[in-house]
């Protein structure tokens, strides 16, 4: 035996042996690599902000579909993240449809906008704050855009929900803390401060107002009109599910969701 050598026996794998375990490594990759694509994080250009989609919220999965930075009193206040439940994927393909399934189509005639403000599917906003903010401060970001419903020309019953939404803001929050707005299909209102829910008004009126504060012809920061849908058209890739057909019927043609416009200001 040469010098040193303790007199131990070459290992030699077989073959199968090593053939064996790159079958291994390819099945693992198959399995895990579509994982992954499962759960992402999308990223606020202007913030470096992450959020994660999908997103497990109040018993459901919600998709991320836009991100957004809105910028106060010359400073950046909070990085934005807009979902919808993944329910809402049944209804967009008659939206997609009309926009000639193309980005721009989906885009014009506010189409993009309505589907989301006037969807009957569950909304959640994700206020992640990049600085404190004192609670007066806080509802003076909602009871602004809102002024319109607080006037004696308003009908009671709005003015008064508008009035119990706003009481809902009642804590100060700090830098990486944030508040979630939620609405429901059907116009339950709620937030999140901080983890902490504050059960609100059901409103639909109310609700769409409040989506208008992003989305609609005045919003407070004119760049989130647009980015905070730019990813709408993922619901596009999710599975549609679909209804079985008696043998020898075709499935019948999806029904075209009208829209109104959206409410000048």
């Amino acid at each position: 035996m040469p010098p040193g050598d303790s007199g131990r026996k070459p290992v030699h794998k077989s073959p199968d042996r090593v053939l064996g375990l790159a079958q291994w490594l390819l099945v693992s990759c198959l399995v895990l690599w579509p994982l992954r694509g499962l759960a992402l994080e999308i990223s606020e250009p202007g913030s470096g902000q992450r959020f994660a989609s999908p997103l497990a919220f109040v018993g459901k999965t919600h998709t991320l579909v836009g991100t957004g930075l809105r910028r106060h009193d010359g400073g950046a206040s909070y990085a934005m993240a807009l979902y919808v439940e993944d329910g809402a994927r049944q209804s967009f393909p008659a939206a997609y449809d009309r926009g000639n399934r193309t980005r721009a189509g989906l885009f014009s005639q506010n189409r993009a906008h309505n589907f989301f403000i006037w969807g009957h599917f569950s909304k959640l906003a994700v206020l992640r704050f990049l600085r404190g903010h004192s609670r007066q401060e806080l509802q003076r970001q909602f009871s602004e855009p809102l002024a319109e419903l607080l006037t004696e020309k308003t009908p009671p019953e709005l003015r008064q929900d508008t009035l119990t939404f706003l009481g809902l803001v009642d804590a100060d929050l700090r830098e990486g803390q944030e508040l979630r707005l939620y609405t429901d299909d059907v116009g339950q209102i709620d937030i999140y401060l901080d983890g902490k829910k504050k059960a609100g008004p059901q409103n639909p009126k109310l609700a769409r107002y409040l989506w208008e504060i992003w989305l609609g012809f005045h919003p407070v920061q004119p760049q989130m009109r647009q980015s905070l849908l730019e990813r709408l058209d993922v619901l596009a890739q999710l599975p549609r599910p679909e209804k079985p057909t008696a043998p020898g019927k075709t499935s019948p043609a999806a029904k075209s969701t009208k829209y109104p416009p959206l409410r000048p200001q």
